[in-house]
């Protein structure tokens, strides 16, 4: 939901547009932190681009949060979170 909040703040909102992507990037480095440690530990292949992996993870949660936002429905979310986990890089 920060996303959304971010985008729709007015220039008069400006500190509370820099505080939301603020609390986004870190929350992102904080996954991407999380995932690099699972490639070192070998629980995520080699080849693993953490970075990207990070942003299609962060693509997909901002666009759950818009789609739960304008009515999908639990079965339509969770639909997507199987999806999403049937394309994750295995060994």
């Amino acid at each position: 939901m920060r996303v959304i909040g971010s985008v729709s703040c007015g220039p008069e909102a400006e500190s509370i547009r820099a505080d939301l992507m603020q609390r986004r990037q870190s929350s992102q480095r904080a996954l991407c932190d999380r995932m690099q440690r699972a490639k070192d530990d070998g629980d995520l292949p080699g080849g693993t681009d953490v970075e990207g992996l990070c942003a299609y993870l962060g693509a997909i949660l901002q666009g759950m949060s818009i789609q739960a936002g304008s009515g999908a429905t639990k079965e339509q979310l969770q639909a997507l979170v199987e999806t999403s986990l049937a394309m994750w890089p295995g060994k």
